[in-house]
């Protein structure tokens, strides 16, 4: 009895499974994909600015297809340990940020950064326009949909986190 096993370059999976567990894969992560909004504005133009209109300001599914870490970042005086990092990265944050720079100009930006190991999102902001040209003033990072939308959002989640931790440990 011969049996014949199929060469290396042959495949026992049908195209079509392939192509459907491709589509439910990108399905899924583009579904539980975090959600962060997405804007960049300078005064005087404030449509980024806290509060925002929450209607007028899109959501981006942060995904290594959607973030564009350029958009906030000049990664040019950006470490490349950081620009390595940030390309293969699997994890992603919201960040919001307030930037005033040497000209009485405030930028304000909210969006996805990758999670990176060697700098944080904040130290990125903070160098990636070399020396002296803005002051980072703000800037605050979270992982849950939506949690960009204001300075506030940072604080009370954290105070949340505080109180849920502290009435964990008074129960035990």
């Amino acid at each position: 009895m011969l049996i014949k096993l199929p060469l290396p370059s042959q495949s026992l999976i049908p195209m079509e499974t392939k192509l459907l567990v491709f589509v439910i894969v990108f399905v899924a992560a583009e579904v539980s994909a975090l959600k962060c909004y997405n804007c960049v504005s300078k005064s005087p133009n404030i449509t980024c600015f806290t509060p925002i209109n929450v209607t007028s300001i899109p959501l981006q599914n942060c995904s290594k297809l959607s973030v564009n870490i350029s958009q906030f970042i000049d990664t040019q005086h950006v470490s490349p340990i950081y620009i390595q990092e940030a390309m293969n990265a699997t994890e992603y944050q919201c960040v919001f940020y307030t930037r005033k720079y040497m000209n009485n100009i405030t930028q304000v930006g909210r969006g996805c950064l990758p999670k990176t190991h060697s700098v944080n999102a904040c130290q990125a902001l903070q160098y990636a326009g070399g020396a002296g040209s803005f002051n980072l003033t703000e800037c605050n990072v979270c992982d849950h949909d939506n949690c960009n939308s204001s300075a506030s959002t940072f604080q009370s989640y954290g105070i949340w986190c505080a109180i849920l931790a502290m009435i964990y440990i008074l129960q035990k």
